[in-house]
């Protein structure tokens, strides 16, 4: 996969898991208050088995959302990574297409100095110089 596409699946997933996470956080929270309500409730007027059942499925649902809130961690911390990888390798492939300039300029160079050279323009030491130079520029 080149770095766009990366960058691309990896800024999506990290806003994917971001939401996920924030949901799951939030939901939490509310599952939290209600187990709270319930207890307070229960001090207040006394406990009753529907009390009971009634924190039983708030507790699950806290459960049920700290698993959610790993998997959007997991997503999120999965989509940096892809995020920071396209990055890196975008700049690789960059640093390989300006390698890949510099060599045809150079080719390109290197051929008119030879073609100088079978003229008689230039002297084969002058030739000799300027290719060096062109080769220690590489």
């Amino acid at each position: 996969m080149n770095g766009k596409n990366l960058r691309i699946v990896g800024f999506v997933s990290s806003i994917i898991g971001f939401i996920i996470t924030a949901f799951g956080v939030y939901k939490y929270e509310e599952a939290k208050g209600m187990v709270k309500a319930l207890g307070q409730g229960s001090v207040l007027f006394g406990s009753t088995d529907s009390t009971y059942r009634g924190e039983a499925i708030w507790l699950s649902s806290m459960n049920n959302y700290r698993i959610v809130i790993i998997v959007g961690a997991i997503i999120l911390a999965v989509g940096i990574i892809l995020l920071i990888s396209g990055i890196i390798n975008l700049k690789k492939e960059t640093a390989k297409i300006e390698n890949v300039e510099v060599n045809v300029s150079t080719n390109g160079k290197m051929m008119e100095l030879k073609a100088m050279l079978d003229k008689g323009l230039i002297t084969s030491d002058e030739f000799e110089m300027k290719k060096k130079e062109l080769l220690d520029k590489m």
